[in-house]
């Protein structure tokens, strides 16, 4: 009867350890999925932010669909605090066209974080425009007729998770390192000179004369 008891026993801690391992496994999964996905969130809402961020700056919607479209990626308190948001920098010019580009690094958030911070690499350039109104208080270039260039650096972006919605957002960003770009200058358009025409040259007669439209010599 007690070896009985004893293989009972031991039966119900054979199976409480797979049990345990199963769930130990499982909770590994979980984390690692977690894990994956706010690092991935991280990395792609931290991207639109800075694209969404510089197109509402060069590229106006003129409504309200660019403050809704960042309401959705920064805080109220990292919107108010924003320079380049908040500036009128690019307003005096009709922006064509230009180059943008945020490189994140990937970083790892588990799933218990609340808080998360990234430094971002932000390159503005090659802004093209042409001049729509004339405001002197405006930042301009120094010939008064293009864009500023932009202010490209290292950027230490802190985002924070909403308890409700579990979506992070952009709570703070600060220039850590500038970085200079300089751009080439446009090339201007030489205007072609007409060439003139040669002049005519009058031949002699065989007399020797010029001769008159009659034929008759004048000599």
């Amino acid at each position: 009867m007690p070896k009985v008891g004893v293989r009972i026993a031991k039966g119900i801690l054979y199976v409480i350890g797979c049990i345990a391992a199963v769930a130990v496994v499982v909770l590994l999964v979980k984390v690692a999925y977690e894990t994956g996905v706010n690092s991935m969130n991280i990395n792609m809402i931290t991207k639109d932010a800075f694209a969404r961020r510089v197109q509402a700056v060069l590229l106006p919607s003129g409504d309200y669909s660019d403050r809704e479209a960042l309401e959705k990626l920064f805080t109220p308190r990292a919107l108010a605090e924003d320079d380049v948001l908040n500036s009128s920098y690019y307003s005096a010019f009709e922006i064509s066209d230009y180059y943008a580009n945020a490189e994140v690094p990937f970083k790892i958030v588990w799933p218990w974080q609340e808080e998360a911070t990234v430094e971002v690499t932000e390159i503005v350039r090659d802004i093209s425009g042409k001049l729509i109104e004339v405001d002197e208080s405006r930042a301009e270039s120094d010939d008064g007729t293009r864009p500023i260039s932009w202010m490209n650096g290292v950027y230490e972006v802190t985002l924070q998770k909403d308890k409700l919605t579990e979506s992070w957002r952009v709570s703070g960003m600060e220039m850590i390192e500038p970085i200079v770009i300089v751009e080439d200058e446009p090339e201007e358009t030489a205007t072609p000179v007409p060439e003139e025409a040669p002049e005519e040259t009058e031949l002699p007669d065989e007399d020797g004369g010029t001769g008159d439209e009659d034929g008759q010599d004048t000599g």
